[in-house]
């Protein structure tokens, strides 16, 4: 008898740390997988902490950060301002494929090999970048499992905005497209209630971003402010973002 109930002590005991076990699953989850979530990722922190090279470079607005031809070296962390990223056609003829803001890897494929850029890389306002060697980043890609699974999304989420504007460009008409560039480009202005506004924006630019000519475009803004979605003049443009959305 003594000894069967040292048994049953044996199997309650057992039953009771599997309880706890069971209990406490996060904390043991927590214990053995350190990948935090590559959405609060905090990337610049990681950068400050692991680069070895810590050069950062700082341009004015409309200068050029690099152009197409240059030898890719090394990837740009932009820490603060707005890139533009646009290529231009053996006839001349510029398209704007991607502007990215404080936070966005610039310069990215020289990792896939690519010998030299593809477009030019140009700030839209005064851009402070931090310079990463190929090498240096392939290495914390290599080495850093947190890093690599937020530097994946990364270029998930990159190629969604690529495929998108494809798709614009194929199905949707250039007005539509225009008001598309305009709400993007408010997310980059001074916000007051329901309105953004940006410094003086170059309709050659707006036209390079939706793939039309100047004259449409200002045909098509002349349109939206004289229906007061849009005011702008030399200085500035207010973009009235709620109403402008409707459109849609």
């Amino acid at each position: 008898m003594p000894s069967s109930g040292a048994g049953s002590t044996g199997k309650t005991a057992t039953a009771v740390q599997m309880a706890t076990r069971q209990k406490h699953p996060a904390k043991t989850n927590l214990q053995s997988a350190p990948l935090p979530n590559a959405h609060i990722f905090d990337v610049r922190s990681f950068l400050e902490k692991n680069l070895t090279s810590r050069k950062t470079v700082n341009f004015q607005k409309n200068a050029v950060i690099f152009s197409t031809g240059d030898p890719a070296a090394n990837v740009l962390f932009i820490e603060k301002g707005i890139v533009r990223l646009s290529v231009t056609s053996s006839k001349g003829k510029t398209a704007v494929v991607a502007i990215l803001d404080a936070g966005n890897f610039c310069g990215i494929w020289c990792l896939a090999g690519q010998p030299r850029r593809a477009s030019t890389a140009t700030a839209m306002a005064p851009t402070t970048a931090r310079v990463i060697p190929k090498d240096e980043i392939l290495r914390l890609l290599r080495t850093n499992p947190a890093f690599s699974e937020y530097f994946i999304l990364f270029l998930l989420k990159r190629n969604m905005q690529i495929g998108q504007q494809v798709i614009d460009l194929l199905f949707d008409p250039s007005e539509k497209r225009l008001i598309r560039a305009l709400l993007f480009l408010a997310q980059f202005g001074e916000r007051t209630g329901d309105d953004t506004t940006l410094s003086r924006v170059p309709q050659e630019m707006l036209a390079e971003m939706i793939g039309s000519t100047r004259t449409h475009v200002n045909a098509f803004m002349t349109k939206l402010k004289r229906m007061g979605f849009v005011e702008y003049d030399r200085g500035f443009l207010r973009i009235h973002r709620t109403p402008l959305m409707s459109l849609l």
